[in-house]
């Protein structure tokens, strides 16, 4: 199994981060409105996918996984990404 590299996942992480629709209402305002739901998914032939949002609608469960969060604020790309491709380095390992 070929994984992405750690510069285009992390790429992608920010690419996606600018368009999560975060709460807009400020009274609304709660803690899991701090955070979406990221996952990476590598498939078998080398292909690759940033997940973002609610797992609840990952119905295609091929391939190896890694799990996290984007914060709304500021956040360090690359260290994401480096997290999420261990995790999903460990699953395929299983």
């Amino acid at each position: 199994m070929r994984f992405p590299s750690l510069k285009a996942v992390a790429s992608q992480l920010r690419r996606s981060a600018k368009f999560i629709g975060w709460c807009s209402d400020k009274h609304q305002h709660t803690e899991e409105c701090n955070y979406c739901d990221v996952r990476l998914q590598v498939y078998l032939d080398g292909a690759w996918a940033v997940r973002v949002g609610p797992s609840d609608y990952d119905f295609d469960h091929r391939g190896a996984w890694g799990a996290s969060c984007i914060p709304r604020e500021r956040f360090n790309a690359r260290d994401l990404a480096r997290e999420l491709l261990a995790q999903a380095r460990e699953d395929a390992a299983r």
